[in-house]
Parts: C-alpha cells; structure tokens; sequence
C-alpha cells in the first residue's frame, strides 16, 4: 500500500479555507448566487479534506504499529538466544 502525501492534506485544507474566506466574502456583500456557489463546493471538499486527515492519522498509526511489531520480533529472537537475561515476571 502507498504511503499517504501529507502535502495532499494541506492543499485540500488550503482549499477549503479558500472557499470558506470566499463564501464569507460573498455573505458579506449579500451575493446570494456566489454564496450559494461557494456552499456547494464547501459540502463537496470539507468530507475530502476530513477523510484524507483521518487516513493520515490512520498511517501514522499503522506506522507505529509496525515499528513496534518488529521491535517485540527482534526482542523475541533476541530472548530466545539467552532467556535468562529476560525480565521475568514474579508471583509472591
């Protein structure tokens, strides 16, 4: 699977804070028509915008979890060498 381009989020949030400073604009001057426009295009980019940061927070997290997979495999293997050296658990 590729990794996610983070630079991807920050041009979809760039556009959409765009499109909201437009909308605003719009609503300012009473311009029904480009105010409706702009609505539009803000319902189409704000659920692109939110689902590319939940898939990079996503990555990020599979990421983590990868590296800490191999990190118990190499402390498995390593153990397996010399198991006296493992930190043991003790009942009383």
């Amino acid at each position: 699977m590729a990794e996610f381009n983070p630079q991807f989020l920050d041009a979809a949030q760039d556009v959409l804070m765009d499109l909201k400073a437009k909308a605003k604009q719009a609503e300012e001057k009473g311009d029904v028509l480009t105010f409706g426009l702009m609505n539009e295009l803000i319902k189409v980019v704000s659920p692109i915008v939110t689902k590319a940061h939940a898939r990079l927070l996503r990555e990020e997290k599979a990421n983590f979890n990868a590296g800490y997979k191999a990190l118990r495999a190499k402390f498995r293997e390593d153990g397996a060498k010399n198991r006296d050296d493992l930190p043991h658990l003790k009942r009383d």
